[in-house]
């Protein structure tokens, strides 16, 4: 039976054929449709089915990460909550796949309007177990299959080189597209970050690896009370979780109010490392790569809105708020000067 294309076309038997079950009428409710997601997301329910789930349609060219998400969130024990795969459908030729998931109750979180203080301390003392649970070599063997961070492709040479490149020459159309309401002083600092940016990126692709979750932001957790669920694995890779942590703050917080409390939470996940056992030295040589990070952050997100002038409402209003003083560029210029 084929795969569905869209959620419209998500029907009775195919849910039958996948979760082996019979199933009756089916009702769809779209989730995120205002984000920008790469997927299609549902919420489905049956008269046949006692619960509600989810079922996601990645597009055909995120074929390779979708079948990353399904055998990570198949196959590998996470300390932090996520969602569990209760089936899963593809096909090669078309690039397609389909992944019926349990569904996670609460609040969605919301890059736009941000979250408390509490909840993301709450979401960096996950981030400090899924990372001090896969440092190890032994650990870190059984994920050979996921890619490394910022290696690119297996046959990319130079991969930091070329991420440079691509930078660079994103910078115009970025501005042009999305600069009308950046600072001053945004030029300088974009520009700022080309100087010796391959050896930049080289030098945190060779920090100490682990499991990252490698799209941490707001949109990517749902909160019941406190607690997060952590949902899109599809970006997982090999790597150093600095990353997940300076992603995760650097589109949160409102840099202009609490410059300090970024640098305490910052300590919390190392907090969170060494009461796992993980070295001084390893956490400290990492957080000494902060200033990087920061400016690897702001690179990825220039690189991949640079050339995407037709934004939806909510897109707009979640760049205009990272190129905004408060924002990601706030963020970048208080840590990387």
């Amino acid at each position: 039976m084929s795969i569905p294309t869209t959620l419209d076309h998500v029907t009775p038997e195919w849910l039958s054929s996948v979760l082996d079950t019979e199933v009756g009428a089916v009702r769809v409710d779209r989730i995120g449709e205002d984000r920008g997601y790469t997927s299609e997301c549902g919420l489905i329910a049956s008269d046949g089915l006692e619960l509600e789930f989810v079922v996601k349609l990645p597009q055909p060219d995120q074929w390779e990460r979708s079948l990353r998400e399904i055998r990570l969130l198949e196959t590998v024990d996470l300390p932090i909550r996520a969602p569990r795969v209760l089936s899963s459908d593809f096909a090669a030729s078309d690039r397609r796949t389909a992944i019926v998931m349990s569904r996670a109750c609460g609040e969605p979180g919301d890059v736009v309007n941000g979250t408390t203080p509490d909840r993301l301390a709450s979401l960096i003392t996950d981030l400090a177990a899924l990372h001090a649970g896969f440092r190890s070599p032994r650990a870190l063997e059984k994920l050979e299959w996921l890619p490394r961070w910022g290696a690119g492709t297996a046959s990319a040479e130079r991969p930091h080189l070329r991420r440079a490149e691509r930078y660079s020459s994103r910078i115009g159309p970025f501005l042009a597209n999305h600069g009308r309401t950046a600072p001053a002083w945004s030029m300088g600092l974009l520009e700022a970050a080309t100087v010796g940016l391959e050896d930049r990126l080289a030098r945190l692709a060779d920090l100490p690896p682990t499991l990252i979750h490698g799209d941490a932001h707001l949109d990517n957790v749902v909160f019941k009370k406190d607690a997060a669920t952590w949902l899109d694995w599809q970006s997982a890779s090999r790597g150093p979780g600095l990353y997940d942590v300076v992603r995760l703050l650097g589109e949160t917080m409102d840099i202009t109010e609490d410059i300090a409390l970024a640098r305490r939470l910052v300590q919390r996940w190392a907090n969170g490392l060494r009461s796992a056992g993980v070295s001084d030295g390893e956490i400290d040589r990492e957080i000494d790569h902060l200033p990087d990070m920061a400016i690897a952050v702001l690179v990825g997100f220039v690189s991949g809105y640079g050339t995407r002038s037709e934004l939806g409402e909510r897109e707009r209003r979640m760049v205009a708020r990272a190129v905004s003083p408060e924002g990601l560029f706030g963020f970048v210029r208080h840590l990387a000067g």
